[in-house]
């Protein structure tokens, strides 16, 4: 279990995050321990403490990562096109995202510290919402900024309602069967013109 001095802390960050995404994707967050990581990189556990605080810094860190590429996934929509069908590709991807890293995707939400956020961790989820406030923004005057961000909060939480009642297997049809209802009725209760808010959903 040498190789104590090979790596450097950031080195040595980067194989405890990829090692514990490892076994969070094939085992689940019960198997995540220091042991189990440290036996994984070859290191000791004390090792580990010197580059995260605790467990649940480690698992905080695991999830920034799991935020990122949820967030690079979701960046790959294409911009333009109508407003159903860009929220409808957005929601399909956040549920795709969900669909292939489920273990992953429901430590995000699942895990609580009782402790308050790094500085660094809200930024990470405001710009997910961001970009269904973006996708939003041709229904919403400038001096309805309020109102689109109400709006995209309340359709994230949706999309993820969706998706985890799917992962649950408590969904009588599939989430992006809802989605599209959803967003349909969505566009039907906002004040945007018809053209604006008409849309072709996306193919399933």
């Amino acid at each position: 279990m040498g190789r104590r001095a090979d790596h450097t802390p950031e080195q040595l960050r980067e194989m405890v995050l990829a090692a514990a995404r490892q076994i969070v994707e094939a085992e689940g967050e019960p198997a995540l321990t220091t042991r189990r990581i440290a036996k994984e990189i070859r290191y000791t556990s004390g090792t580990l403490y010197n580059i995260f605080r605790d467990r649940d810094d480690l698992i905080l860190a695991l999830n920034g990562v799991t935020l990122d590429e949820l967030y690079d996934a979701l960046t790959h929509v294409p911009r333009g096109g109508d407003v159903g069908g860009r929220l409808s590709k957005l929601a399909r991807a956040y549920i795709a995202f969900g669909r292939k890293h489920p273990r992953r995707w429901s430590l995000v939400f699942e895990h609580r510290t009782g402790e308050s956020e790094p500085e660094w961790y809200p930024p990470k989820v405001a710009r997910l919402f961001a970009l269904v406030e973006e996708a939003l923004a041709p229904l919403y005057g400038p001096s309805q900024a309020t109102e689109r961000s109400n709006a995209a909060r309340m359709l994230w939480a949706s999309f993820h309602g969706m998706c985890a009642l799917e992962a649950k297997g408590a969904l009588a049809m599939s989430a992006t069967t809802l989605v599209d209802l959803l967003i349909e009725h969505f566009l039907g209760s906002t004040p945007a013109s018809p053209s604006k808010g008409r849309r072709t959903p996306a193919s399933h």
